[in-house]
């Protein structure tokens, strides 16, 4: 008897469904465990995202009272000079124009977008929503910065050599400077201040980037409120 006759075909047809089943069942468990791997490494990721906007929100929040301080002695100094009954005033308001005359540094923390973005781990994120939003607040963050640039030129191109070249700094730097520098032995001249036009131009544009800058971090700290939400919700699931 040869074997073919020695095992049935419903044998034969037993075992071939078995080891079809036991691959199929190996391909499962594969993909559970990629798809696992996935949802636990979108979490994750989607925690540290999060632990980087509320960085970035406690940074905002300082620059927001940095530049309401500085909007706030541009204009009390910009009132002193356009009310004639105020002039008496004014060298005291005026001593605070290196305070004013300054520029803040726009620090996000953006290392783990800017990793997961360069490694491809953004797609463990399969919230194609959350992705977008994601983008849409990198670029806002990234256009701040651009701003704040051009704030900081302004400084280096226009505020600090009026400064140089009017003014005694000694006398009219930022106060948390002031126990660093040696008193000089000459003064400011306040009355030119008083009387420059283009003294009067830089506070006026001053005030204008403070401003500005105040509603583009209002808009900033509002879309990061949203994102957050959206991380917290997916991270939840």
């Amino acid at each position: 008897m040869n074997i073919k006759e020695k095992i049935p075909w419903t044998q034969l047809a037993v075992e071939a469904v078995a080891i079809v089943v036991s691959i199929l069942f190996a391909f499962w468990i594969d993909a559970t465990w990629d798809r696992h791997q996935r949802q636990t490494g979108g979490h994750q990721l989607a925690i540290a995202l999060m632990l980087d906007i509320e960085a970035t929100q406690t940074h905002i929040d300082s620059l927001v009272d940095r530049s309401t301080r500085t909007k706030n002695l541009a204009k009390d100094i910009l009132q002193g000079l356009a009310d004639p009954s105020r002039r008496d005033h004014l060298p005291a308001l005026l001593l605070n124009t290196g305070s004013v005359f300054i520029y803040h540094i726009w620090l996000p923390t953006t290392d783990t977008y800017d990793q997961a973005i360069g490694s491809g781990d953004l797609s463990l994120i399969d919230d194609l929503v959350l992705r977008s939003a994601l983008a849409k607040h990198a670029t806002e963050l990234a256009s701040l910065g651009t701003f704040y640039d051009s704030a900081k030129l302004q400084y280096f191109d226009a505020l600090e050599p009026f400064l140089v070249k009017n003014t005694v700094y000694s006398e009219l730097a930022a106060s948390w400077n002031q126990d660093n520098l040696i008193g000089a032995p000459f003064s400011t001249d306040f009355q030119y201040l008083i009387e420059s036009r283009e003294f009067w131009n830089l506070l006026t544009l001053k005030l204008e980037i403070e401003e500005t800058i105040l509603s583009r971090l209002e808009s900033a700290n509002h879309s990061s409120d949203s994102l957050h939400s959206l991380l917290e919700n997916y991270s939840d699931r």
